[in-house]
């Protein structure tokens, strides 16, 4: 009977160690990765703060808007400047070994543009962080290291862990003064399960980010400042192993203690929109398929073809074909296919296109 009830123990324990999976830094991307990313439409009464010990995650019903590739990049392929002064040595306290398109625009009093072209970013065994920003001040690429390292994650990372960090950085105007942006993080590792996406079913762990930023820009002349307090930000992320990104990430905003969903971002293959559904319009991807339509092949003309790809797809959504596209005019045989109709995507890093044709 002592030796029953002691095997019942052992396969709970055994069963509680398997639902708590352990992210490390092996688990996220490296430079050169890529990864298919569905940004979704959000539902109205979204459950996202349930959370927990062995919780299920049922997220299965997202519906996708659009798609996009994430890229790492190596930092020696951003800019010169910035590959030297974000160098990949022992010796530099700015090391940095991955970098991402930045989304930062300022504009100050009409006077000034502010661009950020890359965030750069040094992921360690132990560590992710973000070293500084690569800025365009009126079309002139400058290099901004974080006068206070942003620490985005700390590995291993497990159920039950807590941290936070300040960050800062420091941007001078000449003869104006100078602009500071100021964040306060804290991480909570607050959950284990199971996540269920459009994606997949996958053993996950949920941390809940929360970001109090402050900007503040101060004026020579004046010798004084002026605060300008931002919504405080909080991403809801759900990782998995070797994912190499969230693969759910909820990301809201808080102004006077009243929470909003402001995105929905989950790891995906590649969609096609669903019958019905009229097509993008607006996007600033402008390609060309032709003959349609085809009979042995059709041609795929997209002038811009740096870090794109080609998808085709039936009406079922099912992918027929996925390339990177190499030229300004691919070629796609269709000899062998069935007589129908077929959905013609082109996707690059940010937006993805979609175009009809129909093979006879």
């Amino acid at each position: 009977m002592k030796a029953t009830f002691t095997l019942c123990l052992l396969l709970v324990s055994l069963v509680c160690v398997k639902a708590q999976i352990t992210i490390g830094s092996g688990d996220f991307a490296n430079a050169n990765d890529t990864m298919r990313i569905s940004v979704a439409n959000i539902p109205n009464n979204l459950n996202y703060q349930a959370t927990g010990a062995d919780t299920t995650w049922d997220y299965s019903f997202l519906t996708f808007a659009s798609q996009r590739i994430d890229k790492m990049l190596n930092p020696i392929n951003t800019n010169t400047i910035y590959a030297i002064y974000y160098g990949n040595v022992s010796f530099n306290s700015n090391r940095s070994n991955i970098a991402t398109p930045g989304s930062l625009s300022i504009n100050i009093a009409n006077f000034l543009t502010i661009g950020n072209e890359y965030n750069f970013f040094y992921k360690s065994n132990s560590a992710y962080i973000q070293q500084g920003i690569g800025l365009s001040i009126e079309s002139i690429p400058t290099d901004i290291a974080y006068s206070q390292k942003d620490t985005l994650y700390h590995f291993p990372m497990n159920y039950g862990d807590v941290d936070g960090c300040e960050s800062s950085y420091k941007i001078s105007i000449p003869t104006l003064g100078y602009f500071v942006s100021q964040q306060q993080r804290t991480n909570v590792v607050d959950g284990y399960g199971t996540l269920i996406s459009p994606f997949g079913t996958f053993p996950v762990l949920r941390m809940v980010t929360n970001m109090v930023p402050t900007d503040s820009f101060y004026i020579d002349t004046l010798h004084a400042g002026i605060n300008f307090p931002l919504p405080t930000q909080r991403e809801y992320k759900w990782f998995g192993i070797g994912f190499k990104e969230p693969l759910l990430q909820i990301n809201t905003q808080v102004i006077l203690g009243f929470e909003s969903i402001t995105s929905i971002a989950y790891r995906d293959s590649a969609r096609v929109w669903p019958l019905g559904i009229n097509e993008p319009s607006g996007t600033e991807i402008a390609f060309n398929v032709y003959p349609n339509p085809a009979f042995n092949n059709f041609q795929v003309s997209y002038p811009n073809n740096t870090g794109a790809e080609l998808v085709v797809a039936d009406l079922s959504g099912k992918e027929i074909l996925h390339k990177p596209l190499t030229g300004e005019l691919e070629t796609v045989d269709v000899s062998q296919w069935a007589k129908g109709t077929y959905l013609v995507l082109v996707t690059n890093q940010q937006q993805t296109a979609v175009k009809k044709i129909v093979v006879e």
